[in-house]
């Protein structure tokens, strides 16, 4: 917190209250040091105008040692003592009638800026010392102290105005700081519902996803394991063990969905290192073998460089990210297409994968939204959060995602994976 005004982009804002007491201390310690300077008379006890000199100058104490290893709490503490110390011989200097007490009301929201909700004790004995300077005319010593030295009724008329306007200017102005840090306050609260809100749509998809989107996969399952325990042909027995293997399959990625959207919200540090096209394809080579055949679906490969390498967390990269815009690719691609998996590397752009495929494209609302669901050319379903998985994973890990629609004769979708030098 002890960061210096320019830097802060927003002084009301509540996280840079001690920069505003750093600040109001400054100005109220420099008045009162040139008022000391110029009402001291020359003939003035030394012993007494060295110690009420330094309890002047200790009030801007947060702002002239906001750089050492004093915590900023002790360094407020110190001011406000000395502020109060201070006011008892400034009052009894000017005399009850000066209107110098009154500086313990802005004095008083500079407590509640620096304590209040840090410190209860703090708040209450600081607080209950502001009190007792706005009553320091009722205090009988105020009247006799410097008696003799005291200035005339008649010479503090016009001091006695310009105390009343900038102590009502340091007042206005803190209400001003204290109701904008308000004003904050309520947009960092409405940002964090409607956060909140969005979280709770969210966690509402997913039980619905969990309930719904698996129930088709798992009584087509059933289905099929009906058909088997009646004792099917040996030429249909390999058909529908296989599909029964495409229906897991497609359960394990729907919860590997759920599980890796609600992974993509934590913080956790990821390890990277350098990954190469052909390394990730040989990592998803059994999980993709079986739809691949299933729909007479080839990848091609012969435009990928080893020396191509993304600098990634594999794991996340490969199984979340890869294997979801692969999975979209060959969901979307009619029987006996291929997908084109291509790597280029430009040294101003960076290194760029492309995944080629020749199906129906994916609608711009599945961009747009990246929760769009529909079936494949072949019926697949799926849990609608592939797009949005990959997209918040890539940002993760420095990469940008781009579809871009094919048009005749090269219909279908092409994905760009990019990671840029850094």
């Amino acid at each position: 917190m002890n960061q210096p005004a320019s830097s802060l982009p927003h002084e009301s804002t509540l996280a840079t209250r001690q920069s505003y007491v750093q600040r109001f201390t400054l100005i109220y310690s420099s008045t009162t040091l040139a008022f000391s300077a110029f009402f001291t008379p020359q003939d003035f006890n030394p012993y007494t105008a060295i110690p009420v000199n330094l309890l002047l100058f200790l009030i801007g104490a947060p702002y002239w040692f906001r750089k050492s290893s004093i915590h900023e709490a002790r360094l407020n503490v110190v001011s406000q003592i000395s502020n109060a110390l201070a006011s008892i011989w400034i009052c009894s200097f000017l005399g009850p009638t000066s209107h110098v007490n009154l500086v313990a009301i802005p004095q008083f929201i500079l407590v509640l800026m620096m304590f209040r909700g840090k410190s209860k004790p703090l708040t209450y004995l600081l607080g209950g010392m502001c009190v007792i300077q706005l009553s320091l005319p009722l205090a009988p010593f105020v009247n006799s102290w410097y008696l003799h030295k005291r200035m005339k009724e008649e010479n503090l008329v016009i001091l006695r105005e310009l105390m009343d306007l900038s102590i009502l200017l340091l007042t206005t102005y803190q209400f001003r700081v204290i109701s904008e840090a308000w004003s904050d306050a309520l947009i960092s609260v409405k940002k964090e519902r409607e956060k909140l809100r969005t979280e709770s749509e969210w966690r509402f998809r997913l039980l619905r996803i969990l309930s719904h989107d698996i129930k088709e996969p798992m009584v087509s399952a059933l289905q099929l394991l009906r058909k088997l325990r009646k004792g099917p042909k040996e030429e249909l027995e390999p058909r529908i063990i296989n599909q029964l293997e495409n229906s897991q399959m497609m359960i394990r990625e729907i919860i590997s969905n759920v599980e890796s959207y609600a992974a993509a919200h934590e913080e956790i540090p990821m390890p990277s290192s350098l990954l190469s096209c052909q390394e990730a394809l040989e990592k998803l080579t059994p999980w993709l073998k079986s739809r691949l055949e299933d729909k007479s679906i080839s990848i091609r490969t012969d435009q990928t460089h080893p020396e191509h390498q993304l600098k990634v967390n594999p794991e996340s990269f490969i199984y979340q990210v890869f294997l979801n815009l692969l999975s979209n690719a060959i969901k979307f691609s009619p029987k006996g297409t291929q997908v084109q998996i291509s790597t280029h590397f430009d040294p101003a752009k960076g290194v760029t994968w492309l995944i080629r495929d020749q199906g129906k494209g994916i609608p711009k609302e599945a961009l747009d939204h990246g929760n769009f669901s529909e079936p494949g050319t072949s019926g697949e379903s799926g849990s609608g959060l592939g797009i949005k998985i990959a997209n918040l994973l890539a940002h993760k890990q420095n990469l940008e995602l781009s579809w871009k629609a094919l048009t005749a004769p090269d219909r279908g979708t092409e994905v760009s994976i990019l990671q840029r030098p850094d």
